[in-house]
C-alpha cells in the first residue's frame, strides 16, 4: 500500500503543479491528457483519443475593487465561462424573491448582486437572462456556511458570451451587504469560445461484455484540482495497471473523460465527456462502469461510501463495503440514466474544499487512496470473474 501512495502523490505532482488551471481545453487539461495517454502506453495499454465539441475558456485577469474604501473586496472569485466585464459604479441589489418578476427591471449596463445562491442550473439561466437584458455582469452570493472559500463554478453556463460573472463566498457577501452604498470597479478580461476536446481511451481487447472505468482529468478553472478530480485520474491510471491481466478475456476500457465540470442540462448534469463517449459508443454492451472522483480528505473528517446503482443487474458478490443507492454526481449520471450498472466508491467530506483555491495537493490523503483503490480491485475482480 506505501508504494501505491508513493506513485499517488508522483502522479498528482506531474498532474498539478505545471499550469494554474485545468479546465477544458486549457493548455493544463491538454498537458494533463498527454500524461495520461503517456502513462497509460508506459503500462503496455493501447489508447486512442475521442474528440468532441466542447466550449473553452479563455481567462486572463478578474478584479473586483471598492473604490470608496480604496481596497479589494474579499473572497471574491471569477465564474466559469464568465465573459468580460469593465463597470465602475454601485451594485443593482437583486433578491432570489426578486428573481422571477425580472422582467419588469432595467438592468441595461448594471451589474447586479444577486443575494442568494439559486442552484448551479438557475445560476447560469439568470446569466443568460440577465445578458439578453443587457447586464455588465451578475455577482453571486455563496450562501453555503461551510465554505470559507469562493466556488469558482456556483455559475458555469457554456452559453454566455458577453456578461461578466462571479461570486463572493459568505465573508464577501457580507462585505458587500455592510457597503452597498460605496461604488464598485469590476473588471473581468475572459471569454468562451467554440473548440474541442479529448477523451482518452486506454482499451483491452476481447469479447463483447465491456467493462468501463472512468475518471474525468479537467478540474474546475483557476485550481489545482488535486482531489477534483486528478485524484481520480491517477485512480484510474493505476486500475489499468492492476486491472490489465485480469480482463477473464472481456473488453475493459480506461476513459479519461473531459468536461465533467461542464453545466449542461439534466440527467446529463455535466458530464459532457462521458455523454459524448456513451453516445459514440451506444450500440456496445456495457455491462458496468465503474467511476472514479474526487479523493482528498483523511478519513477522520469523511465516510467512504459505496453507491450501486442498477444492482439487479449485476452478478452477485462481496462487496467490500455494503452498497447503498448510487451516488449520481459524477460521470456516473449518464451511464446509470442510460440503463448501465455503475459503481461509484465516494467520500462524504466534513471537511470540503472542491472547487475552491483550498484543492491542492496539500488536502491529499495519498494512504486513503491506496485502501480505496483495493476496495476497487476486490470488486472489479469479482465482476470480471463472474460476467
Amino acid at each position: 500500500m506505501n508504494d501505491l501512495a508513493n506513485i499517488y502523490t508522483t502522479h498528482l505532482s506531474e498532474m498539478c503543479l505545471k499550469y494554474p488551471t485545468y479546465h477544458t481545453a486549457s493548455p493544463g487539461e491538454r498537458d494533463r491528457a498527454n500524461y495520461i495517454e503517456r502513462t497509460f502506453r508506459s503500462y503496455g495499454l493501447k489508447t486512442r483519443r475521442e474528440t468532441y465539441a466542447v466550449r473553452g475558456w479563455d481567462f486572463h485577469s478578474f478584479s473586483f475593487y471598492d473604490v470608496t474604501a480604496g481596497k479589494d473586496v474579499p473572497f471574491a472569485v471569477c465564474q466559469y465561462f464568465s465573459g468580460p466585464a469593465n463597470f465602475e459604479g454601485k451594485l443593482l441589489v437583486v433578491t432570489p424573491e426578486q428573481v422571477c418578476n425580472m422582467e419588469t427591471c432595467n438592468v441595461e449596463g448594471q451589474v447586479i448582486f444577486l443575494t442568494g445562491d439559486l442552484g448551479t442550473f438557475e445560476n447560469g439561466d439568470f446569466a443568460e437572462k440577465m445578458e439578453v437584458m443587457g447586464a455588465v455582469g451578475v455577482i453571486y452570493a455563496q450562501t453555503d456556511p461551510f465554505v470559507g472559500y469562493p466556488h469558482t463554478k456556483i455559475s458555469r453556463s457554456p452559453y454566455i458570451n458577453s456578461i461578466g460573472t462571479c461570486v463572493v463566498s459568505p465573508l464577501g457577501a457580507g462585505y458587500l451587504s455592510a457597503n452597498l452604498d460605496h461604488v464598485y470597479r469590476f473588471q473581468i478580461d475572459a471569454a468562451p469560445y467554440d473548440t474541442v476536446s479529448d477523451n482518452i481511451v486506454a482499451y483491452i481487447e476481447g469479447d463483447d461484455s465491456k467493462v468501463v472505468f472512468g475518471a474525468h482529468y479537467d478540474s474546475a478553472p483557476l485550481l489545482q484540482g488535486a482531489g477534483d478530480n486528478a485524484s481520480g485520474t491517477a485512480m484510474l491510471l493505476e486500475m489499468a495497471r492492476l486491472m490489465k491481466d485480469k480482463s477473464c478475456g472481456h473488453t475493459l476500457e480506461f476513459v479519461a473523460f473531459t468536461a465533467e465540470e461542464y453545466c449542461e442540462c439534466p440527467p446529463a448534469r455535466g458530464a459532457k465527456g462521458s455523454n459524448a463517449y456513451l453516445d459514440a459508443h451506444q450500440d456496445k454492451n456495457i455491462a458496468c462502469f465503474i467511476n472514479f472522483d474526487d479523493y482528498c480528505v483523511s478519513p477522520l473528517f469523511s465516510k467512504t461510501e459505496l453507491g450501486v446503482g442498477h444492482i439487479e443487474k449485476l452478478p452477485e458478490i462481496n462487496w467490500p463495503l455494503p452498497p447503498s443507492a448510487p451516488i449520481l454526481c459524477s460521470d456516473d449520471v449518464p451511464f446509470f440514466y442510460r440503463g448501465v450498472p455503475v459503481i461509484f466508491i465516494a467520500q462524504r467530506k466534513k471537511i470540503n474544499v472542491v472547487h475552491t483555491e483550498q484543492d491542492t495537493i496539500d488536502f491529499i490523503d495519498f494512504d486513503n487512496m491506496a485502501c480505496i483503490t483495493e476496495k476497487y480491485v476486490d470488486i472489479a475482480t469479482q465482476l470480471l470473474q463472474k460476467l
